[in-house]
């Protein structure tokens, strides 16, 4: 007589539906019902990925107790062959959290391709094998192509500073140099509002983790707002050059920590700049110190990384012959208190002492939205963010709320604080993701938001 079915040797969750079901398979059993019972639980293991886990043992206690001892193969070795040596200890990190969690194939094989898509290999095959006493627990050997040629990418952006914005881009690298070129521009209002163009050359440093050369130009024409005007264009012809170095400097934990020092220059051209109809061209150069502290590189997710970047750029130029101070700091730090949850909180703060328009930021973009018809820019604005992402389907589809708040210098030299609230809707798939957010005043109606989208993919 079975008076009770309990599961030895169980961490995984089954489900409740399955454990009611294995609680009402006691009774009278012959010994073919009672190996069902066992077949039952190899079966549900297998149905939900745990392909390697299967029932070892059957034993009926004295007490009436069937203890179903399940043998739950765990991943013990994990061994990476056909990368090159900075790849190599980079997908050795990013599938250590795999070590020592029971074999889930759905879950290896994601694990696989979000290292695929962040190394920007060109395939990965991976072989579970026999691991451990009696072959119990698996092997993971993992081989990897990397990729000999370019990669392009494309993106899309809808706001209400640029309008509609495709961008396009492609990035080779050579044996002693990477190339990387990038095209984009913003429609807005049935004509151009953004031209912009770029190439950046980089030594291969930059792709391993170590230190590294840059240099760059960067051309573009763009159509601005002034608010304080009355939403009075001026426009921007500007050409930038610019030569540095970039450096690991250690890291916190997991995350690693980078730095960047370059000298940039600029010639731009202002038309209708303060006075309608006139021409005005200016000079500005400046040093920039930039330091990042990210998981980007080590994480499977890039949605999941932690970054915390900093900023300072001294500089001057015709507009500001005294010279001036910027300075930045962005901060985005994902939380997954579940794994169908993720909390997202983000700040941002921007800071010029110059005074001239030309080089202030707009309080209302991407980073603050919900306020589409005010093209405010401040010399000093901060902005926090606080998002909530559902996971609708897995590894696929993200749904959920968010509210941002600013707090900044007006255009009058005055502190003004504005919140929006919405929602955000995303799709991801491999390298290419899809984010369609509603965002409006949080003091208004909801019916006088905005549409922004936020489109890219690698290929």
């Amino acid at each position: 007589m079975v008076k009770s079915v309990v599961l030895v040797g169980n961490s995984v969750d089954l489900g409740g539906d399955f454990a009611a079901r294995v609680a009402e398979a006691g009774g009278e059993l012959t010994e073919k019902q009672v190996e069902a019972i066992g077949v039952m639980v190899t079966d549900e293991y297998h149905r939900r990925g745990y392909t390697a886990c299967y029932v070892e043992r059957l034993a009926l206690t004295r007490a009436g107790v069937l203890e179903v001892r399940v043998r739950e193969s765990r991943i013990t070795e994990i061994d990476i062959r056909g990368a090159a040596r900075q790849n190599h200890a980079r997908a050795g990190e990013m599938l250590e959290r795999l070590r020592g969690r029971v074999y889930n194939r759905p879950e290896v094989e994601a694990a696989l391709e979000s290292m695929r898509a962040s190394l920007d290999l060109a395939g990965i095959e991976c072989t579970p094998r026999n691991a451990g006493p009696g072959g119990a627990d698996v092997r993971l050997d993992v081989a990897v192509r990397e990729r000999s040629r370019g990669r392009f990418r494309g993106a899309l952006y809808a706001d209400p500073i640029y309008g509609i914005s495709p961008m396009l881009g492609y990035r080779q690298g050579f044996e002693r140099v990477i190339v990387d070129v990038r095209g984009e521009a913003g429609f807005r209002d049935g004509g151009t509002a953004r031209e912009e163009g770029e190439v950046v050359f980089m030594t291969p440093g930059a792709a391993r983790g170590t230190a590294y050369a840059l240099a760059g130009t960067r051309g573009a024409r763009t159509r601005e707002l002034w608010a304080s005007r009355d939403d009075e264009e001026y426009r921007v012809t500007d050409l930038r050059a610019y030569a540095g170095a970039g450096f690991p400097i250690g890291g916190v934990g997991r995350a690693r920590a980078e730095a960047r020092v370059f000298v940039q220059g600029d010639g731009a051209r202002l038309e209708d700049y303060r006075e309608r109809g006139r021409t005005r061209d200016i000079r500005d150069a400046r040093l920039v110190f930039e330091a990042t502290l990210s998981d980007a590189a080590v994480v499977l997710e890039q949605r999941d990384a932690f970054t915390l970047r900093a900023r300072i750029e001294p500089g001057t130029g015709t507009m500001e012959p005294d010279g001036y101070l910027g300075a930045s700091l962005t901060m985005r730090a994902p939380l997954a208190p579940a794994y169908w949850l993720r909390i997202i909180p983000s700040a941002l703060c921007i800071y010029t002492s110059a005074r001239e328009r030309y080089y202030r930021s707009y309080v209302f973009d991407s980073s603050m939205m919900g306020f589409p018809a005010d093209y405010t820019a401040s010399r000093w604005k901060n902005v926090g963010a606080l998002e909530a992402e559902l996971e609708l389907y897995p590894d696929f589809m993200y749904a959920g709320p968010f509210v941002n708040a600013a707090y900044y210098l007006d255009e009058r030299g005055a502190w003004r604080s504005a919140t929006g609230a919405g929602a955000r809707l995303t799709l991801v798939s491999g390298k290419s993701r899809v984010g369609i957010a509603y965002a409006w005043d949080a003091s208004g109606p909801a019916s006088k938001g905005a549409l922004y989208v936020n489109a890219m993919a690698a290929f």
